[in-house]
């Protein structure tokens, strides 16, 4: 479990409070969560170790919060026939939802399985409830954030960008999009990428989450971010040493097993740091690789030889 929907109670208490976030800052506003998933109790449970574990005032959320266990609650739009063709159609939920909203600055919905029960992958039924969320949201002078959850694959390791399912218009009508990552083995954290802003600047970099002793998804403390940026050292110097050996015609391979994999080949170039040219460096090499290839600054490229298809690491030209 990702932690999405704690993850999305935190930023909606924090915009209760006016309390800025993971170095970012964050104006006070009245928000609403409604969760399709979870009912009150745990909702409760969470809220309470939320104030306690980031320093919140418990009254402010309680003012400014107003959280909906709509955990039996119809989906608020699903797909029907009209005139022998399918299409989406907003129910009697969602037009209270609707109504519900105005006045909030924040709006969160957990989840889109839960609110959405069209075509994922039909293009104009993902286009049709997204553009109806993005009415909301300009009609309150405010953001409305949709949780959805993406295959078990994509949360482990990112997909260069695309971390979500079903149609691409889930990707193509949102202004913005988050993802939450967790990486392999290691369930107590994880990692918020900017993937997709049309308004705004991106986050450069990921932002790095652990898990409190109660769960509560926090960012990483000073000390933790040590670690974030030494990975972040080893990434530049990744990238820089595939720069050098495709400027120099050399195969990059995507392999991480067997004799020619990628660190193989980086090992020659001076642009690879030392301590990662070292054979405990290849781990450490097969890790800067997933996260260069999460944040879009390489990808794999398919190539032809001897007969077989193979495949290779390229640096992105927006690298």
């Amino acid at each position: 479990e990702a932690g999405k929907s704690f993850l999305g109670l935190v930023i909606a208490a924090h915009v209760a409070c006016g309390k800025n976030w993971a170095g970012l800052t964050v104006n006070p506003g009245r928000a609403l969560f409604l969760s399709m998933e979870d009912d009150a109790g745990i909702l409760l449970h969470r809220l309470q170790n939320i104030a306690l574990e980031c320093g919140l005032d418990y009254g402010a959320i309680k003012r400014n919060l107003t959280v909906i266990d709509a955990s039996d609650v119809p989906p608020l739009a699903q797909e029907c026939t009209v005139d022998g063709g399918r299409t989406l159609k907003i129910t009697p939920a969602g037009h209270r939802f609707i109504a519900m909203a105005k006045g909030y600055d924040l709006v969160l919905i957990d989840n889109a399985s839960d609110a959405f029960a069209g075509n994922e992958i039909a293009r104009d039924q993902v286009r049709a409830f997204i553009k109806q969320l993005g009415k909301v949201a300009k009609e309150n002078k405010g953001a409305l954030l949709l949780l959805v959850h993406v295959n078990r694959e994509a949360v482990k390791n990112g997909a260069g960008g695309q971390s979500y399912s079903g149609s691409t218009a889930w990707h193509n009508s949102a202004r913005s999009r988050l993802a939450l990552v967790v990486p392999q083995n290691d369930s107590a954290s994880a990692s918020l990428v900017h993937e997709k802003s049309n308004f705004g600047r991106r986050l450069d970099n990921p932002i790095p989450i652990v898990r409190s002793a109660c769960g509560v998804p926090t960012p990483a403390a000073r000390s933790d971010l040590t670690d974030a940026l030494v990975a972040t050292a080893d990434d530049d110097s990744v990238l820089a040493a595939i720069k050098a050996a495709v400027d120099a015609d050399r195969t990059v391979p995507t392999a991480t097993t067997g004799p020619a994999t990628c660190w193989h080949v980086l090992r020659a170039y001076p642009e690879l740091a030392a301590h990662l040219k070292k054979p405990q460096g290849k781990a450490l090499v097969d890790e800067a690789i997933i996260r260069l290839h999460r944040q879009q600054r390489i990808k794999p490229e398919s190539y032809k030889r001897d007969s077989k298809m193979r495949e290779r690491w390229m640096p992105l030209s927006t690298a």
